[in-house]
């Protein structure tokens, strides 16, 4: 590659057996075994994939999310999962400020309830809204409508949605359930955002037994990201997983890091559940991102 700049997202053996950093985005806990499974990993990786995406259309997003047991494969890795709609990676819902969501939530689970919360956001906990205290049983369905600020606390961003059945819900967004949300309009706060080239990183860290677990971005291990030479993108990451990290992997519950030229946080921004950065391909330097902070 000549005219472009891949920068990997990966990781080395000294990531895995120092425990004590991560520059890339994909990591497999527990140095004791990391030995054993570096060859399973991809050395180079695929390019990076986004999401599929549902966006509403005349002021309503319209979706069915169904959650159902699967088998979900990471690499050369697979697990027996949870997921929405047979994907680990479910759709990324983008929305406007006084939109509204409409969801039909199936749960097709063995044994457990579950439901829906979108992780973030300002909008009412009542009724059939952002409301954690719905139990949806398996084999029922349950209609939420999300109706969304047109001002006030609710501003633009990457939120996320994911169950809040108290009792199961670590458990089952360790399978899979949990996605992206966008509420446009960054752009109007930032306008250097404007026309940029878009990717988002959805990481997500699974259990593999004994213990280990695997952190994946968007689904893949250690994909590659390709940047023309003084090319700015617009990254959105978000760590859509139930807690931070555990073992080797806790660092990155703290930075995330990679060479580039990124542009630095305003100084009073509160912390959230995702982090939106512009990211430009001149001359390499370290940039860091502080995490997201769940609630």
């Amino acid at each position: 590659m000549t005219t472009e700049k891949a920068l990997r997202l990966g990781i080395t053996r000294r990531h895995l057996l120092g425990a004590a950093g991560l520059t890339g985005l994909s990591l497999l806990a527990k140095p004791a075994w990391a030995e054993a499974v570096l060859d399973a990993l991809p050395s180079h990786g695929q390019a990076l994939t986004q999401p599929p995406e549902i966006r509403s259309e005349n002021g309503v997003l319209n979706a069915t999310l169904t959650a159902a047991p699967a088998r979900v494969p990471l690499g050369e890795f697979a697990f027996p999962g949870l997921v929405y709609n047979g994907a680990y990676i479910p759709p990324l819902l983008r929305v406007r400020r006084s939109d509204t969501i409409r969801i039909s939530f199936r749960n097709q689970l063995p044994d457990d309830p579950s439901n829906l919360h979108y992780h973030g956001m300002s909008v009412s906990p009542q009724g059939n809204s952002d409301n954690v205290f719905v139990h949806v049983h398996p084999g029922t369905q349950f209609d939420y409508e999300v109706r969304i600020p047109s001002h006030g606390r609710q501003g633009p961003g990457l939120f996320w949605y994911h169950p809040h059945a108290h009792g199961f819900v670590t458990k089952q967004i360790l399978g899979g359930m949990s996605g992206g949300l966008v509420v446009e309009g960054s752009d109007r706060l930032y306008p250097i955002l404007s026309g940029l080239p878009e990717r988002f990183f959805l990481i997500k860290h699974a259990e593999l037994g004994e213990g280990n677990e695997i952190i994946s971005i968007n689904g893949q291990l250690n994909p590659l990201i390709d940047i023309h030479p003084g090319e700015m993108q617009f990254w959105r990451i978000a760590h859509i997983g139930p807690r931070c990290l555990s073992g080797s992997a806790s660092a990155a519950c703290r930075f995330m890091s990679w060479h580039g030229t990124g542009t630095p946080w305003p100084s009073r921004r509160r912390s959230t559940s995702s982090s939106s950065v512009p990211v430009s391909a001149s001359t390499p330097s370290p940039s860091v991102l502080t995490p997201a902070n769940t609630r």
